[in-house]
């Protein structure tokens, strides 16, 4: 068995607030380019835990997605985008809108 330390997560941001920091101008929220990354990395050497996680890479789409606006073709695009890359990761996470997630789910 594979140590969890020596585990692959690739990490998929489509959109959403997971990706966003507030302006400090205005107060609203605006994409920040590698900002969960960053988060992930800063949140994970924080813990001060003895516990080993897994090594995450976060791959952001070019052009973030409103996942209310998502459809088939977007869903379709994340699902190649991970048939891609299957074989280099153990896991997988796509990360997106949770609102609308949940709007989709019901």
């Amino acid at each position: 068995m594979v140590p969890i330390d020596q585990k692959r997560v690739l990490v998929i941001l489509t959109g959403g607030t997971a990706g966003m920091r507030r302006d400090p101008v205005n107060g609203s929220l605006v994409p920040v380019k590698n900002y969960l990354a960053e988060a992930l990395e800063l949140m994970l050497l924080g813990t001060g835990s003895s516990y080993k996680y897994p090594k995450t890479t976060v791959v952001e789409y070019q052009d973030q997605l409103d996942s209310s606006d998502m459809g088939p073709e977007e869903w379709r695009q994340i699902a190649e985008d991970i048939d891609k890359r299957h074989d280099e990761f153990d896991g997988f996470v796509v990360v997106m809108g949770t609102v609308s997630v949940f709007l989709k789910v019901i």
